[in-house]
């Protein structure tokens, strides 16, 4: 044999040679066939490469469907038809704002280089390359976008004023070379890192809240600013701003602070803003005689020893803290506004002669003795609601009262008001007053909420003539005669009573909402004249007769009748004026009467016995459809697409399959489909513009339609059959999801929605949750009921991401 292959050794050569040569012929034909089969989709880019926005414009039926849209937008803005007039137009503009217009491409954009102000706020803008060449832009403002790469922007170097608030961005080292800046703004990012802002001398405005910072020693350098803004992120180390001696307002709300370094002398500032973080007794806050605001509320504070000596305070918060005692404010002689609102208060002495305040909140403390306040003659606004009042007699030297809140008590007697002659509002509700007499002093009061109480006769009201809004919900009221001459009546809450007559308001020509829901009314008809209402509630009234309706001519606005026994709504076919009806929970069959309300915007149709849809097509301006637990199988197509303005629709608990009808319905920003029987999500695909979509106990695996839906922030698929949720990856805007009880094993596609804050995944089988790690704005994270570590050794207790409390095992 081997004699065999010696003997033709040039065999060998050749055979390798002709593998080569096929090898090489195969990858050329391979090469020249995927240039053809790319070469148009290169061609197509190059066409979209135009130098004006006149090309732009003529060639829009050529471009994409984002950049024909933009395109049209500009059109729209600037009242042209004409593309060389809307050429001329745009080159004559330095200033340009196309907020909330829903702009993805912003390519036709890239000629304006005579721009100094462009706004783009609240789009859904990603790349912003086409803007690096506006270089005379001096402020851009790309808020409420889903910009996550600011690379563009480094040549940008004669901004002043940059607005990237509620975007995706992570990196801002691209920022790092714009010392033109005097205006940053990048709240609600993804940011970890502002070390790049260290050589931005001049910011004299920075707000960075709601990101991801901790380290904030790269703020030592930038000494000219006056305006901090840091709110709600982790920062604990605040010593580095020692150097920042012009600051004038500093905001840390939301932080893990818990003490106040004793060398941060801020001398300038004004205004300090520390709730939410984690002290248990107030900061030492000396070296600063400016200090004139302080807001400490919502942290774990017992004393406040500290502040005795900030003598210049007008404004202080404490609200939600732990205090009981509050001694150390007795010497606060310049405080114009207190907030100890729910505390441990009970003893208020110390207030005693703080008696420059305008403002004191005590509300939801323990307090039962206000002794302490007969001397603060210059209060104008007070609460005290919920607490254990019962003698309100301290209050009759404080005249200036021009605000008064004593809800939830349990006060009987209120003749201790006559006197306070000044009082505009007054809150009285839920105490147990039964004799309103008291009252009939009161006469400039303007408004009063008696909800909750034991009144049955309202005569002390008759002559409150001043009076714009009454609520009288939850008494025992039966007679409205006293209140026949309060032609100033704007408002008037009158629920869970025993009215049946209404003849007494019917001259209250100023009347704008009346609530009567849960009384006996029966006949509307003395409403009839009252030709300024524009809210009218009467839910439950189960007697009332539906055809005194045809009297209110005139109705506009809202009408309210949920459950009122209703069958026939012919008599309400002549409402054309209304913008608002609820129709929940009667026996409404027939909608065709409904036909000829072309002025509503608002419709709701829950739980009746409704089928057929089509009489709605007429009403084209409606915006919300309500139409949860009917007797609908299917939707006709053609009523979805007459309705094109709608932004909710809501068709929960129906026996619908075919979402085909949906096609149309392009400018939905809610829907609303639990409980039906789907299985086919493809129509949902062409729905951009859905922001929030609830569709769980249906009976869907596919989630592939979703793909597309990039605006969606809150998403319910909860009770379903889904096994792959890898088509959910693209939503990075998603804020909310549920997804519990499906067939869920692997949530790395869930990895990047870095803006989650709540995720919902009980009752799946999800057995590694490491890829969940990094989302670190979560708030709520649900794990029950899966088999997590079980194959990985992660402890079945450990929470993924920080803190720990964010878990529900």
């Amino acid at each position: 044999m081997i004699l065999f292959y010696s003997s033709y050794p040039s065999a060998r050569v050749v055979d390798e040679k002709m593998k080569r040569f096929f090898w090489i012929s195969l990858l050329g034909f391979l090469g020249a066939f995927l240039l053809t089969v790319t070469a148009p989709a290169q061609t197509s880019q190059d066409s979209e490469s135009f130098e004006t926005f006149a090309e732009w414009c003529v060639n829009k039926d050529q471009i994409s469907a984002d950049a024909r849209f933009t395109v049209e937008v500009i059109l729209r803005v600037s009242g042209k038809e004409n593309c060389d007039e809307a050429e001329r137009w745009s080159s004559r503009r330095t200033r340009l704002e196309f907020s909330h217009d829903t702009i993805k491409d912003v390519r036709p954009f890239a000629s304006f280089e005579q721009l100094v102000v462009l706004s783009l706020h609240d789009n859904f803008v990603r790349d912003i390359t086409p803007l690096a060449g506006l270089k005379n832009l001096r402020k851009i403002d790309l808020s409420d976008n889903k910009v996550t790469d600011i690379s563009p922007l480094k040549e940008l170097t004669n901004l002043s004023e940059l607005d990237l608030e509620r975007n995706e961005v992570s990196d801002i080292t691209p920022l790092e070379n714009l010392t033109n800046l005097v205006d940053l703004n990048i709240t609600s990012n993804d940011i970890a890192d502002i070390s790049p802002l260290i050589n931005l001398t001049g910011l004299t405005d920075l707000r960075a809240s709601v990101n991801k910072i901790s380290d904030v020693s790269v703020l030592s350098n930038l000494t000219a600013l006056n305006i901090l803004s840091l709110n709600m992120n982790l920062i604990s180390d605040i010593s580095p701003l020692k150097n920042l001696s012009g600051l004038v307002d500093l905001r840390l709300i939301e932080n893990n602070i818990s003490e106040w370094p004793s060398h941060l002398l801020l001398e300038n500032l004004e205004s300090l803003y520390l709730s939410g973080n984690e002290f248990s007794a107030a900061p030492q806050l000396t070296g600063m005689p400016q200090l004139a605001r302080l807001t400490l509320s919502d942290n774990q504070i017992e004393d406040i020893s500290s502040l005795s000596t900030i003598s210049n305070l007008r404004n202080l918060i404490l609200n939600k803290n732990r205090i009981w005692d509050i001694r150390p404010l007795s010497n606060l002689s310049e405080l114009r506004q207190l907030d100890l609102s729910t505390n441990r208060i009970a003893d208020i002495r110390p207030l005693l002669n703080l008696s420059e305040l305008r403002q004191l909140d005590l509300s939801t403390n323990r307090i039962a003795d206000i002794s302490a306040l007969t001397g603060l003659v210059k209060l104008s606004v007070l609460s005290i609601h919920q607490n254990r009042l019962t003698d309100i007699s301290p209050l009759q030297g404080v005249k200036n009262l021009w605000e008064l809140n004593l809800n939830e008590n349990n006060i009987l007697d209120i003749s201790p008001l006559e006197g306070l002659a000044n009082l505009n509002r007054l809150g009285l509700a839920q105490n147990n007053i039964s004799d309103i007499s008291a009252l009939t002093t009161l006469k400039e009061l303007k408004y009063l909420v008696l909800t909750g109480n034991e009144v049955s006769n309202i005569t002390p009201l008759s002559g409150l003539t001043s009076s714009t809004r009454l609520e009288l919900d939850y008494n025992d009221i039966s007679d409205l005669s006293p209140l026949s001459k309060l032609e100033n009546l704007e408002i008037l809450y009158l629920s869970h009573n025993k009215i049946g007559d209404l003849t007494p308001i019917s001259d209250l020509k100023k009347l704008r909402i009346i609530k009567l829901d849960y009384n006996e009314i029966i006949d509307v008809f003395p409403l009839s004249g009252l030709e300024n209402i524009w809210q009218l509630i009467l839910n439950d009234n189960t007697s009332l007769r539906i055809s005194s309706f045809r009297a209110l001519r005139k109705l506009s606005g809202s009408l309210h009748l949920e459950n009122c026994g209703i069958t026939d709504v012919s008599s309400l076919s002549h409402l054309r004026n209304l913008s608002f009806l609820d129709l929940t929970d009667n026996q409404i069959t027939d909608i065709r009467p409904l036909s000829n309300l072309t002025g509503l915007h608002s419709l709701r149709l829950d739980n009746n016995e409704i089928s057929d849809l089509s009489y709605l097509s007429s009403l084209t301006g409606l915006t919300h459809l309500y139409l949860r637990g009917n007797s609908l199988d299917e939707v006709d197509f053609s009523t979805m697409k007459a309705l094109h303005n709608l932004k909710r629709l809501y068709l929960e608990k129906n026996n619908i399959s075919d979402l085909s009808f949906l096609v149309a319905s392009e400018n939905l920003e809610n829907l609303y489909l639990d409980y039906n029987e789907i299985s086919d999500l493809t129509p949902l695909s062409s729905l951009t513009q859905l922001r929030h979509l609830f569709i769980s106990n249906n009976d869907i695996s596919d989630l592939s339609p979703l793909s597309a839906l990039e605006g969606l922030r809150s998403l319910d698929l909860g009770y379903n059959r889904v096994s792959d949720v890898s088509p959910l990856a693209s939503l990075s805007d998603l804020r909310v999801l549920n997804l519990e009880v499906n067939q869920i094993r692997d949530v790395f596609s869930l990895s990047h929605l870095n803006l989650l804050r709540e995720l919902n995944l009980e009752e799946n089988q999800v057995a590694d949750i490491s890829p969940l790690s990094g989302l670190s704005n979560l708030t709520s994270l649900n794990l029950r009921g899966n088999p997590y570590g079980s194959d990985t050794g992660i402890d079945v207790q450990t929470c993924p991401v920080q803190p720990e409390s964010v878990c529900h095992f």
